[in-house]
């Protein structure tokens, strides 16, 4: 094949790529973990990276997994007079064009709701991002050992 026809064909697929408005494709998810937890807690949650390198702002509305019973985005908030912390729903979190979104302990978070097993140590677990464009990307992460310091 020729570098021309090469090329051709990459401008091609480019071009089909953006015509299908799939963030996934411009989107970078990384450190995607979840802390290992004892037995019969109702609640876990994930954290990760979302890095945005698409031109326009995208929007994550939601994530799925089959091994919990339903996934919600929180954000811990912490009370200024008791200093206690509350978990506080999220609809929604838009990344702007080239910019970075942390999930992280003691702020936002996916709120892994009644897990069907107990996750240990070194295990992946499979979830599904939802975004506003209706793209699904995959993420697996991975159930840690670690010591949450908030």
């Amino acid at each position: 094949m020729t570098i021309l026809a090469v090329g051709l064909l990459l401008s091609i697929s480019l071009l089909a790529g953006g015509l299908s408005g799939c963030s996934q494709e411009v989107l970078i998810i990384s450190d995607a973990w979840v802390p290992e937890a004892p037995p019969r807690v109702y609640a876990l949650a994930g954290y990760m990276t979302i890095e945005n390198g698409s031109g326009e702002a995208t929007t994550l509305v939601g994530a799925t997994g089959a091994q919990f019973d339903r996934i919600e985005i929180h954000q811990t908030v912490y009370e200024k007079d008791t200093g206690l912390a509350r978990m506080v729903p999220e609809e929604q979190i838009s990344i702007a064009p080239g910019e970075s979104f942390i999930f992280e302990p003691g702020g936002y978070h996916l709120m892994l709701i009644n897990p069907k097993k107990v996750l240990k140590d070194g295990e992946v677990v499979p979830l599904s991002l939802i975004f506003a464009d209706g793209s699904r990307p995959s993420v697996e992460f991975e159930v840690r050992r670690e010591r949450l310091r908030l």
